[in-house]
């Protein structure tokens, strides 16, 4: 349902984007001749005969294209969403050295039905806030007024967007 009670009209999507990590997993475990590495080629070029309508990306492609867009310093932590994401961030890595420490988050989206959606743990965990007292675990939490606080522990200003609450 709509905000206003009528129905969500869903725009019909006018490509269907494939990310091709089927090939390079199925070369890996069964070989590259393999009859799966085949079936799965064969598949791969089906989706991609709708030149009009299909997208078959490929992670060396998308890496070279982000790669391109010029240097950038290493960030100091990257999150993953899921194995895929890290694959993606290891790969960006081994090409750009940008994400020296990635760590892996288990999340994933579902529609909610009313044109939106809900993230949803793929671990067994709850995504639900956690309690005020472990909001921000690691950091302290500091007194109204005190000078501390934009600051950490050592002394050094909090990272933007961290909240001392």
């Amino acid at each position: 349902m709509a905000g206003d009670g009528g129905a969500y009209a869903q725009p019909t999507p006018l490509h269907l984007y494939v990310h091709d990590d089927l090939s390079d997993e199925v070369a890996a475990a069964a070989g590259e001749s393999s009859v799966a590495a085949g079936l799965a080629r064969e598949l791969l070029a089906l989706l991609a005969a709708d030149r009009d309508r299909v997208r078959v990306l490929t992670l060396a492609d998308q890496v070279e294209r982000v790669a391109a867009q010029g240097p950038h310093a290493p960030f100091e932590l990257t999150l993953a969403v899921g194995r895929a994401g890290e694959r993606v961030a290891q790969a960006l890595h081994a090409r750009t050295a940008w994400f020296p420490r990635v760590r892996r988050v288990g999340i994933t989206r579902e529609e909610d039905g009313a044109g939106g959606y809900r993230l949803v743990s793929t671990e067994g965990v709850s995504l639900a806030p956690a309690p005020a007292r472990s909001a921000c675990a690691g950091w302290p939490r500091p007194s109204r007024g005190s000078p501390r606080s934009a600051r950490s522990r050592s002394g050094s200003p909090r990272p933007a967007g961290r909240s001392t609450r």
